[in-house]
Formats: structure tokens, sequence, C-alpha cells
């Protein structure tokens, strides 16, 4: 048996429930717990062990979607302000699109697109540029 391609079917399936009645719920429920039940101890400690690595990488992804999350809020407050344009463009040498491809996680040749970490430290980088020149500005206008 291969622990990792079963998790995988059932997981599959269990996802495709979430609009099921609560019938098609139970006879889920009904089929995994017999299907756990049938293995033998040595099976069973290999269906742990799938579903620990398949929990574990789920949660990575999650993480991910969260820092996705926390870094577009962070933007948010900034957007109508600051040129995405010259940023991609004087920072990144890189076109508009591939920084909102980023910054929105675009599906990008079947992949979400994300900033790397690289990439985050040139934005904040940027950012802090961009802030000190505005700081300039202004106080060389104030009299």
């Amino acid at each position: 048996m291969d622990a990792k391609k079963e998790i995988e079917k059932f997981k599959k399936e269990f996802a495709t429930l979430r609009n099921a009645t609560s019938e098609k719920k139970a006879e889920f429920d009904a089929r995994f717990k017999n299907f756990i039940a049938s293995q033998s101890k040595e099976g069973k400690k290999e269906l742990a062990g799938a579903f620990f690595e398949g929990a574990k990488q789920e949660c990575e992804k999650a993480k991910e979607i969260a820092n996705y999350i926390d870094i577009r809020l962070k933007m948010d407050k900034i957007l109508d302000i600051v040129s995405i344009a010259y940023i991609s463009e004087k920072y990144f040498h890189k076109s508009r699109s591939w920084f909102t491809q980023r910054l929105n996680n675009n599906i990008v040749n079947g992949v979400p697109a994300s900033f790397s970490k690289e990439e985050l430290k040139v934005l904040s980088d940027a950012l802090s540029d961009i802030s000190d020149v505005m700081k300039s500005t202004a106080r060389s206008i104030a009299c």
C-alpha cells in the first residue's frame, strides 16, 4: 500500500464534500473509518505518517497564504500614494504587471506568484528610500 496515495485520494474526495449533504459526508466518514480499521498495525503507522506529512504541507501552504495576505494588507495603505510602476521599474527593473502579479499572488505558469525573501528586502528598501525622498522634500518646502 502507498499510504501517501491513499491519503491523497481521501483528501481530494473530502475537498469535494464542501457543499455535500450531511448524508454524503457521513458516508465518506464511514468509508474512511472502515479503511483505517482494515489496516494492519504497520499500515496504520504508515498512514499516520503520511497524514502527518500532508498536514505539515498544508500548514506550510497556510503560512504562505497568511504571509501574502499580510504583505497585501500592509501595501494597501500606500497603493494610492506610491507609483507601483515606478517601484517596479526603478528598483526591480521589471514591469508593473510583474510586480502586480506578485502583489496579488496571481497564478503565473500554473504557480501562485509571490515575492521572494530577497525581493521583499528590495521592496522594503525601496519604500524606505521613497520615504526618505518624501521627507526631504517636505522639509525643503516648509518655511
